[in-house]
């Protein structure tokens, strides 16, 4: 059944602050819980598990598009190894984003001498492919995976301004057991959010008076495989959707818009007080392309 638009609401930024989130566990650090899961309770069929997907998006001084994202997968069975081989496609297209501060680690436990092993990512291993005049992407392989390993990785993207923010997937292919998302907005900026949702999947959304941000969290969410006859697994995932309403210009005039990212992107590129600062070129631009050149990350957006 097709998903059910659960609320749209409309906000008005007037500060940057973020608020503290649900904790989380350290990188590199597993619980015993973790090391022991063999099977996902809500999805039986699943042969790796999403732990933790979780990411934070703010703004810079020159209003720059400041997202840290951080995965965390359990591999069950031996079918799903590959998924050691992340992908991280990027808006490569005039340098409007960057990604960068790439981290990962393969957990592995041996059951039988009682001893774990913890093998971090080469950065060496990380570089960079060309997809077309528009997309890039970061590829790495995640040092030895095999069935029971615990997969992790973070890295930040910087996009040149707002106009790249991307809808937040809960969902994926296989289940996820936590998945997190936390949004601060540039002042005086209006934005809309759909969750869009099954009535069976409860989900928590705060949104602090006068924080400028909004957090929305879902838990236990089973895998969304394509089936016969599926148009766009997309239109069926549980997700949040953003768009841009409105904004004050230079003068201090109200501009009203319900277009979407893609069209409202040049009109804010245009304004000074925006646009002036967002052409800038990203502090460290020379450093990240040499990194690089040195989501498809299988859970979702």
């Amino acid at each position: 059944m097709r998903n059910s638009f659960l609320f749209i609401l409309l906000f008005c930024i007037p500060l940057s602050q973020l608020h503290a989130q649900s904790e989380l566990p350290e990188i590199g650090f597993y619980s015993e819980q973790e090391r022991n899961i063999t099977s996902c309770a809500f999805d039986k069929d699943a042969e790796a598990i999403v732990l933790l997907d979780h990411a934070v998006s703010d703004y810079d001084e020159d209003y720059h598009l400041v997202t840290t994202r951080r995965i965390r997968i359990k591999i069950l069975t031996d079918k799903e190894i590959d998924r050691g081989n992340i992908s991280i496609p990027f808006y490569s297209k005039d340098k409007f984003e960057f990604i960068y501060n790439i981290e990962g680690v393969t957990y592995n436990w041996n059951s039988v001498t009682r001893q774990s092993e913890t093998l971090k990512l080469d950065k060496k291993q990380i570089f960079t492919e060309k997809i077309n005049d528009r997309i890039s992407q970061v590829k790495f392989a995640l040092p030895p995976v095999k069935a029971g390993s615990i997969i992790e990785y973070t890295y930040t993207s910087v996009m040149k301004h707002y106009g790249g923010l991307r809808d937040w997937t809960f969902q994926s292919d296989i289940p996820t057991l936590k998945s997190s998302y936390r949004l601060t907005v540039i002042p005086t900026a209006e934005f809309t959010y759909v969750v869009s949702k099954k009535q069976d999947y409860p989900i928590v959304v705060k949104q602090p008076e006068g924080t400028g941000n909004v957090y929305f969290e879902m838990n236990n969410i089973a895998g969304l495989r394509s089936e016969p006859y599926m148009n766009a697994a997309n239109d069926y995932w549980q997700r949040v959707e953003f768009q841009l309403t409105g904004y004050t210009n230079r003068i201090g005039s109200q501009i009203k818009t319900n277009d979407s990212w893609s069209k409202i992107a040049k009109e804010m590129d245009d304004e000074s007080a925006l646009g002036g600062a967002i052409k800038k070129e990203l502090p460290g631009t020379d450093a990240l392309l040499l990194l690089v050149a040195g989501e498809n990350t299988q859970t979702g957006n």
